[in-house]
C-alpha cells in the first residue's frame, strides 16, 4: 500500500526500520495464530476428558490466563526479529548468515512439523475419549464429521504451507549466491505461488469445514436469518 498509493519505497535501507516492524509482526501475530490453534485443540481434548484435572482447563478465567500467557511468550520469543531483519538486494530478510538458516529451519520444524503434529494428537486423543463414552448413532454421527474435519484440515494444512516454508529456506541458502536472470524470474513467480497457497491456508478453513461437515453447514445456515426457515 505505501509502495503504489503513497509512493514511498518501502525497499530502500533509510526505511529499514519499516521491515523490521513489518515482517515483525507478520510472523508473530502468524506464531501466535498456530499457538492459539493448538490450544484449542487441546481445549476440546481436555473438555472430553473424564478427569476433573483435565476438564479445569477449559474454565473461562483459566482459558483466558492461558491465552494472555501464550501471546506475551510468543511476543518475547520473536522480538530477536526485531534486530535482526534487514533489507538485502531490495528485500527484507532475516540477516544472511548462520542466523537465517538457523531460523528457516525452526520455521520449518514449528509451523510444519510441530503445529500438524500436536493438533493431529490431540484431535485423536479427544475421538478416543469420544468414543469410550456410550454414544447413539446420532453421535457417532458428528464423531465422524469432527474426524473428517480434523483429518482433511491437517492435510490441506500441510500441502498448503509446506511449499513457502520450503521456499524461504532455499532464497536463505542461495541468497548471495550469482543468478542470471531467467532464473531470478522463475523465483519471483515461484514466490508468488507459494505465498498465494500460504494465504489461502488461513481462508481455507472456513470452506474445508463447510465442505467437510453437514453440522457444520447446518448451523452455519442455521445462524443466517433468511436460511432459518429452511
Amino acid at each position: 500500500m505505501l509502495d503504489l498509493g503513497y509512493k514511498i519505497n518501502t525497499k530502500e535501507l533509510n526505511i529499514d526500520w519499516w521491515c523490521k516492524i513489518r515482517l515483525s509482526i507478520v510472523y508473530t501475530t502468524y506464531f501466535i495464530s498456530s499457538l492459539l490453534n493448538i490450544l484449542a485443540s487441546f481445549d476440546r481434548y481436555a473438555s472430553s476428558c473424564r478427569q476433573s484435572r483435565y476438564r479445569n482447563f477449559c474454565q473461562t478465567t483459566i482459558a483466558r490466563r492461558i491465552i494472555i500467557t501464550v501471546i506475551v511468550l510468543a511476543c518475547i520469543s520473536n522480538s530477536h526479529m526485531s534486530f535482526n531483519l534487514v533489507v538485502v538486494n531490495g528485500k527484507c530478510w532475516t540477516r544472511p548468515g548462520w542466523y537465517q538458516i538457523i531460523y528457516d529451519t525452526v520455521f520449518l520444524v514449528m509451523y510444519n512439523l510441530c503445529y500438524p503434529l500436536l493438533s493431529g494428537m490431540f484431535a485423536l486423543l479427544t475421538i478416543r475419549n469420544m468414543r469410550r463414552c456410550l454414544i447413539v448413532h446420532t453421535y457417532k454421527i458428528k464423531i465422524k464429521d469432527f474426524q473428517r474435519m480434523i483429518v482433511t484440515h491437517l492435510i490441506c494444512f500441510i500441502l498448503l504451507t509446506m511449499p513457502f516454508t520450503i521456499h524461504k529456506l532455499y532464497n536463505g541458502v542461495t541468497i548471495y549466491h550469482s543468478k542470471d536472470l531467467l532464473r531470478r524470474q522463475w523465483e519471483n513467480f515461484s514466490m508468488c505461488m507459494v505465498y498465494i497457497l500460504w494465504f489461502a491456508n488461513d481462508a481455507s478453513r472456513f470452506y474445508i469445514y463447510s465442505l467437510s461437515s453437514k453440522k457444520f453447514r447446518r448451523e452455519f445456515l442455521a445462524s443466517i436469518p433468511i436460511c432459518k426457515p429452511y
